[in-house]
């Protein structure tokens, strides 16, 4: 079932009591979105949702912000397997005021706690995300597999990195990154993930759960440590560093940033954090770039990720033939491939 937003603004309020008083006669409801981005949802329709759909096992809210007056009842909501909330377009809860973007991510958060035994897909954009209540010690996600963060990174990302909030998802086994770059001054900003300084909790062993397999990330930092720190349970990576080409081919600074002697540098630490064996797990890797990619990269490569059986290579070009002629970077790659 969804609900669009109104083409008069003033029939909304109405529209959603309508819904509201309606809902309790459809109690087998499984799947419902929310899809009325400038207004957010009712307390009225929010009470009735959480009251009257005790099937319900899939959420989708499109909208900018969520009601203050909603938040207590955001907490009596059980049973839902999947999350999403969304921002349209390049609408972001970062343009409301503080008390709405708290407000918000509380409502966020009082819902994820009431679903938290069940909830096993979550997806949220990077604003709306409640950092501060998923590395609480409190905070136990058993059943989540796949967390999706999209839009603008939170902005208390770096009093709460994301390597401990996965603390709480112990199941977690996709990670997806789709945050933009940040633009603070002149200067684009991207997510680091992982500090150097970064620890397991005490007890354990490792820095990410044992069971994550897909790691995917939009607009990478080429300092983040996480691609030091990969966990040996990955079987797919894929990093994108021109997720928006069509402001990309404007911006000089923004290729400048991954050419390839700057990603080449990334490959060796990586290397030397993977040793003579390799990270032998990795099976497919995805690397969406703007620059040529050269022998030595594929040389690289090859020798971190020795057991790959898919490599796709996106972007703008693949070799300049003034500088590298196509035959060496085939022989090149078909030889690592082989060996």
């Amino acid at each position: 079932m969804s609900f669009v937003q109104c083409q008069w603004p003033s029939l909304h309020a109405q529209a959603l009591k309508n819904l509201a008083e309606i809902l309790p006669q459809l109690p087998n409801i499984i799947t419902f979105t929310y899809a009325a981005q400038s207004l957010s949802p009712g307390l009225e329709f929010v009470s009735s949702m959480a009251q009257f759909s005790p099937s319900l096992t899939a959420l989708e809210i499109s909208t900018v912000f969520l009601s203050h007056d909603a938040l207590a009842l955001f907490a009596t909501f059980s049973g839902l397997r999947r999350l999403l909330i969304k921002q349209l377009g390049r609408m972001t809860l970062l343009a409301a005021s503080e008390s709405k973007r708290s407000q918000s991510i509380q409502c966020v958060a009082n819902l994820v706690l009431g679903c938290r035994d069940t909830l096993n897909h979550l997806e949220l954009p990077g604003e709306f995300c409640p950092l501060e209540t998923f590395v609480s010690p409190k905070t136990s996600l058993p059943s989540l597999q796949t967390f999706i963060l999209r839009g603008y990174p939170p902005l208390d990302s770096h009093s709460f990195p994301i390597w401990k909030v996965l603390r709480s998802m112990p199941r977690i086994s996709k990670l997806e990154i789709f945050c933009r770059l940040r633009i603070i001054g002149a200067v684009s900003h991207r997510w680091v993930l992982m500090q150097e300084d970064a620890v397991p909790a005490p007890g354990e062993i490792f820095l990410f759960p044992s069971q994550l397999e897909t790691l995917t990330i939009s607009n990478p930092s080429l300092e983040d440590f996480i691609f030091r720190r990969l966990p040996h349970s990955l079987k797919r990576l894929f990093l994108d560093f021109i997720p928006d080409w069509e402001n990309m081919l404007s911006s000089g600074d923004s290729l400048a940033y991954h050419r390839p002697a700057r990603m080449l540098t990334l490959f060796r630490a990586m290397q030397e954090m993977a040793g003579s064996s390799g990270m032998m797990s990795l099976a497919e890797l995805r690397i969406k770039m703007g620059w040529c990619v050269t022998p030595q990269i594929l040389d690289f490569i090859c020798q971190i990720f020795p057991g790959l059986r898919s490599l796709e290579l996106q972007g703008l070009r693949y070799f300049n033939r003034a500088e590298e002629p196509e035959s060496d970077m085939v022989s090149s790659g078909e030889s690592n491939l082989a060996n």
